[in-house]
């Protein structure tokens, strides 16, 4: 396991700064929380069961999957009209599926997660997956990231357009969010003055596969193109192109309340994250603010691709999301907006072109917007509310929000201090921004 510097990290109950890392765990010396490493790949996380129990029954569905799929390629071969290259075919996928299945599921019993024979867990989870596999949504990245190599021009375009933005001196320490299988971050520490790069990402499939490339040997996966040109499987060595140079560290966590220093980072790194992460756009901004030090500079790229489950008013068009980080406390330095080559592979006649948003934000002073808008801290909910008159209403809680606010809580603050008073199915930042929004209004008013 790398030795992760512990000054930048906090524990992810408590927030406190004692994190110590011994073989096998990371635990916390202010509360004694515990939180497995995932194998070799360190880990902090508040529900450590949890996540190890959704990983077990990930793993569980592709065990399941990769049966079905053995079992319609065996029907396949008991028929009599088959050409023989289509048998050959046949018979070298199931080979190939079976042995890379093999190989994921020794790459999880190495880090101590055995797959989940509960049917029914099992039948829930793809239910809430809508029909995808969860463990290996996101497998052509590690093919892309470490196989494709200059065949496939990805990863040089995507650091260039970040290199393009951002000079290779001032980055510091780096922080990556949803650092996805890695090579984008690689590619960025290796080519920057950045003194400490730490990655995050929840996905444990790209967590384990990248830490074997980034920290070890590497490691083995077969692709299956989509449209293949021709071979229908082909296996890769999957390997980094150089020795990686010191500062880098990988950690599995959550990247929307990352467990390490508030305010503690020169840079922040976003690719391909703000629109798919189980978010509002407005929070990612909060977060990503929070980590910052002053004059922090965040650097996003990406397509604003929302999932079809966010609501209509969270589907933010590009300016809106420029709009929304100027409110947010931050200077848009530049942006643009690419139409970019998306996992293009070299063995597939199969590809997608996405319109990418990338921009560098400094983190300065609040914004109070146009005045036909509401008040900054309503549209960005980490915003610090100013002071402003408050008379007692009568009303418990609108009074006991007119408590709070002392000039340096946000609507974030006040949701959190309110959560306990709130029925459960009412969303507390929703309501703490009513709450504060009808008092501030009252307070005009007077």
């Amino acid at each position: 396991m790398t030795s992760i510097p512990s000054a930048l990290l906090r524990c992810p109950v408590c927030r406190g700064a004692t994190i110590g890392f011994s073989p096998g765990e990371a635990r916390c010396g202010t509360c004694g929380h515990q939180s497995p490493s995932l194998g070799r790949v360190a880990c902090l996380l508040a529900e450590p069961a949890v996540w190890r129990g959704r990983w077990s029954t990930d793993l569980g569905a592709f065990a399941s999957m990769m049966r079905a799929a053995a079992e319609r390629t065996r029907s396949d071969l008991a028929r009599f009209d088959l050409l023989p290259p289509t048998r050959a075919r046949l018979e070298g996928f199931l080979a190939a599926n079976e042995r890379n299945a093999a190989q994921v599921r020794a790459l999880f019993a190495d880090a101590g997660i055995e797959p989940c024979t509960d049917r029914e867990a099992i039948r829930r989870r793809s239910a809430d997956a809508r029909g995808r596999l969860p463990l290996t949504h996101h497998y052509e990245l590690l093919l892309r990231d470490w196989a494709w190599g200059a065949r496939c021009p990805e990863n040089a375009e995507a650091l260039g357009r970040v290199l393009g933005m951002a000079a290779e001196a001032g980055w510091g320490r780096t922080l990556v969010l949803g650092a996805g299988a890695g090579r984008l971050t690689y590619d960025v520490h290796q080519a920057t003055d950045a003194s400490v790069t730490l990655a995050l990402d929840l996905d444990p499939l790209l967590s384990l596969v990248a830490h074997h490339v980034l920290f070890g040997d590497g490691r083995t996966l077969i692709e299956f193109p989509f449209a293949p040109d021709s071979d229908a499987w082909v296996e890769h060595e999957l390997r980094r192109p150089d020795a990686l140079r010191p500062g880098m560290h990988w950690l599995v966590a959550d990247a929307l309340d990352p467990p390490v220093s508030a305010g503690g980072w020169d840079t922040v790194l976003t690719a391909w994250f703000i629109d798919v992460c189980d978010a509002d756009v407005r929070e990612v901004i909060g977060t990503v603010h929070r980590l910052l030090a002053p004059g922090g500079r965040w650097i996003n790229t990406g397509p604003l691709l929302y999932p079809p489950s966010r609501p209509p008013a969270q589907r933010y068009p590009p300016a809106e999301v420029l709009a929304l980080t100027e409110v947010g406390g931050f200077d848009v330095e530049t942006s643009s907006l690419q139409e970019v080559r998306y996992l293009r592979s070299p063995l597939s006649g199969h590809a997608r072109l996405e319109s990418v948003l990338s921009f560098v934000a400094r983190k300065t002073a609040w914004k109070a917007g146009p005045s036909a808008e509401p008040p900054a801290w309503v549209i960005a909910r980490h915003c610090p509310i100013p002071r402003f008159p408050s008379a007692p209403t009568g009303h418990p809680l609108l009074d006991r929000v007119g408590a709070l606010l002392d000039g340096q809580r946000s609507v974030a603050d006040v949701a959190q201090a309110l959560a306990g008073a709130l029925p459960p199915d009412v969303d507390a930042r929703d309501a703490a921004a009513a709450l504060v929004l009808e008092l501030h209004r009252r307070g005009e008013d007077a």
